[in-house]
């Protein structure tokens, strides 16, 4: 099974590259110099109705339903000026426009009301009163003004979505009823969903920094049609900022940094992202650090809440060869809930016509050990000669170093052409580290389960315009390839001796794999 799948993925990356130098080669090469067309820039949609004149008002026009203005009139040198509302006012004169493929780029000056553009429902841009779905965006704006610390927090603010959280680096989103595998989180267009995904709490999403984020557009109900099978309750699409490239007037590179202080855990949080660009490229760097102290439970507890809800009492510690138990000098601090995470993240953008570009992606998470909180507190209180006493059920319990690492490249492709008007091709590799560390109380035999997950995985995303505004049909397919290796051990405390032997693997211990592909179609 491994060499038959390994070689259809082999042969669709290659049916990929033909298709794409045959796509890239027919590429327009000429345009009517006559015509010139008016392009929606955030949409990347003709723009229609926008007003086209010049300043002695010897030419005017309106751009058609195309987006297009007829210019066969005018010299090189005259000056045409762009006017449509809400959007910017531009000024280009008829030279620069033809050396620009006679396309012109207008941008909103304000946002319009009832129009949100939304990708996660087709994978391509839509207006939000185009789309049936109820579909949720949360922009940087909204991010940045909520200030969350992770983002399952992030999710949580939305108050759409519920967040399950058994310790603090935990979060695992609930829509509808719908959790875990019966959701997808996608990232950058690739699926962070993997073979290991159980039906029971995933933590995973906390994995991706929320300080790097453009856009985060959350479906709520089915969207397997577009997504597969594992979207049956919703998607979550998390969409990182991409790196810019520097257009006339700009400045070549911009910094971004902040640093985030909490008294609930004492978090530590400082970011910074760095842009540089050129006028066919860009490189955008992200370094996001966050260290979580142990939570601090409130002083005032509501009135049908006791006085010590919340409290930790007492806590474990395993020293001189057995757990000894201690009483908690300030219950509101609940010891075991601390954990640190890094996410790096580095994006470059090449783009050597408006018809072609390309995305490299590379992107790095990893955490401390995560305790579990919840089952670091399961026990009984005994009473020993009068002297209250604490039998707990772990000594350990902790989620190992979450380590991800992700490889894409996006190809995307604007041609008027038999087949498509807007291509998207995206290749990616992932690799995923997730271990759990368990020590019954009293135990010097720690069991250590490591699972290390390898993805492949190849997206094609099609769009064609049967009739311009009112009919669209895309389509596209998905391949993936996951391959799973399982460990387990245990680790004796005391004479720092490994058995290899005692313990059982959650997965199969000689290696697992699954292939999956689809196709879909949509008008």
């Amino acid at each position: 099974m491994k060499v038959a799948g390994w070689n259809i993925v082999t042969s669709l990356i290659y049916l990929f590259l033909l298709f794409l130098s045959d796509t890239v080669s027919a590429l327009p090469t000429t345009v009517d110099p006559n015509l010139i067309t008016i392009i929606d820039k955030q949409i990347d949609a003709p723009l229609p109705g926008v007003t086209v004149y010049k300043t002695d008002k010897s030419f005017a026009s309106v751009s058609d339903s195309k987006g297009q203005v007829d210019i066969a009139a005018l010299n090189a040198e005259d000056s045409l000026h762009f006017e449509f509302p809400t959007y910017k006012k531009h000024t280009f004169s008829v030279k620069d426009i033809r050396a620009n493929g006679n396309l012109v780029y207008m941008e909103l000056a304000a946002v319009k009301l009832g129009e949100l553009v939304i990708r996660a429902n087709s994978k391509f841009a839509e207006r939000s009163e185009d789309i049936p779905s109820m579909v949720e965006a949360i922009s940087s704006e909204d991010i940045a003004f909520k200030n969350p610390q992770t983002s399952a927090d992030m999710l949580a603010s939305t108050a759409n979505i519920f967040v399950q959280k058994s310790q603090m680096g935990g979060g695992s989103p609930v829509i509808r009823g719908f959790e875990a595998n019966k959701l997808l989180i996608v990232l950058d267009g690739v699926r962070m969903n993997n073979a290991i995904y159980r039906n029971g709490h995933l933590q995973n999403v906390i994995s991706i920094d929320n300080s790097i984020l453009d856009r985060t557009e959350v479906i709520y109900g089915p969207a397997s049609v577009m997504y597969g099978s594992d979207a049956l309750g919703g998607v979550m699409h998390f969409y990182t900022r991409d790196p810019q490239r520097v257009y006339k007037g700009d400045k070549k590179w911009g910094l971004n940094a902040y640093t985030r202080f909490s008294t609930a855990n004492l978090e530590k949080t400082g970011h910074w992202d760095f842009n540089i660009g050129g006028k066919k490229w860009g490189s955008l760097t992200s370094f996001s650090f966050s260290e979580f102290d142990n939570l601090r439970t409130g002083s005032r507890k509501g009135k049908h809440l006791s006085d010590n809800f919340g409290d930790r009492n007492y806590f474990a510690a395993f020293e001189n060869g057995k757990d000894t138990v201690y009483q908690n000098s300030n219950p509101r601090i609940q010891v075991g809930t601390a954990y640190r995470q890094l996410d790096l993240v580095q994006k470059v953008l090449f783009q050597p016509k408006d018809s072609l570009k390309f995305v490299l992606n590379l992107q790095y998470s990893t955490t401390s050990d995560v305790p579990r909180y919840d089952q670091l507190t399961e026990g009984t209180l005994d009473t020993l000669n009068g002297i209250p006493t604490k039998s707990f059920k772990f000594g350990e319990w902790s989620y190992g170093p979450q380590d991800r690492i992700l490889v894409s490249l996006l190809t995307e492709i604007k041609n008027k052409g038999r087949f498509f008007n807007t291509a998207k091709f995206l290749a990616a590799v992932q690799s995923i580290d997730e271990d759990r560390i368990t020590r019954r109380f009293d135990n010097e035999w720690r069991t250590v389960q490591e699972e290390d997950v390898h993805v492949y995985s190849f997206n094609a995303d099609l769009s064609k315009d049967i009739l311009p505004n009112k009919l669209k049909f895309l389509y596209g397919l998905e391949a993936s390839y996951n391959r799973v290796f399982s460990n387990a051990y245990k680790w004796n405390l005391v004479q720092s001796v490994r058995d290899d032997k005692g313990s059982a693997t959650r997965y199969a211990d000689g290696g697992s794999n699954m292939l999956s592909a689809a196709a879909y179609a949509s008008f």
